[in-house]
């Protein structure tokens, strides 16, 4: 007695192939991420990034004043009128619901999307 038939065997396989197939079609995919800037707690300016997306600088309008750059899939603040800086120390954002924050300034920047650029550690400040 045999333990697998030849109906089995090519059901397993075309289920393999299928499987393989779509996942490969899944990888070619272009996955968008967006960035949400808010200033003063409301939605100031929305923009889709894309690895394709080029270098952008927004300034938007705070009190101190802050500028934001971006490129790609990552967005950061570049420079900022408070006196610690902590904003732009933060460094780059990008990937799942990853955020910066200039508090003096109240403005947040959101990027959220299907692609995790961060590398996790597991150090909190």
């Amino acid at each position: 007695m045999k333990l697998f038939k030849r109906p089995d065997i090519i059901i397993v396989l075309l289920i393999a192939l299928v499987g393989s197939v779509w996942l490969f079609l899944r990888a070619g995919e272009k996955q968008a991420a967006t960035l949400t800037v808010y200033v003063d707690g409301e939605v100031w300016e929305q923009r889709s990034l894309s690895k394709e997306t080029p270098h952008f600088v927004l300034k938007p309008p705070s009190e101190p004043p802050v500028v934001i750059e971006g490129e790609g899939t990552q967005a950061w603040f570049s420079s900022a009128g408070c006196r610690n800086q902590l904003c732009v120390n933060a460094g780059r954002v990008g990937g799942l619901a990853l955020s910066a924050a200039c508090l003096p300034a109240s403005v947040v920047l959101v990027v959220e999307g299907a692609e995790n650029t961060a590398k996790m550690d597991t150090i909190t400040y």
